[in-house]
């Protein structure tokens, strides 16, 4: 992605927690302008940041597609590994 010249950003639970405590940054706000491709774990999707960056008419209008991490596994590790993938109602 970054040989293609596109702008990424992680944003999970440890990533938020780093910006947050070492840059005053709060990522969900820096991800409404900045990044072309977000990758974010399950948890995020329930956060109020994320709620709000949905609710930004400029970050929404930029969303072309979404990416979580790990879903692929959903089905392997089971409905009780981590309740956050079930709220993502994937068969």
């Amino acid at each position: 992605m970054n040989e293609l010249g596109l702008i990424t950003m992680a944003i999970n639970y440890h990533t938020r927690e780093e910006a947050l405590r070492s840059r005053n940054e709060e990522l969900w706000v820096t991800a409404r302008s900045t990044p072309d491709i977000i990758i974010s774990g399950p948890e995020q999707l329930t956060s109020a940041h994320f709620t709000a960056a949905l609710a930004d008419e400029k970050f929404y209008n930029r969303i072309c597609g979404m990416g979580i991490d790990e879903v692929h596994l959903m089905s392997s590790w089971g409905s009780n590994f981590r309740k956050d993938y079930q709220q993502l109602r994937v068969p």
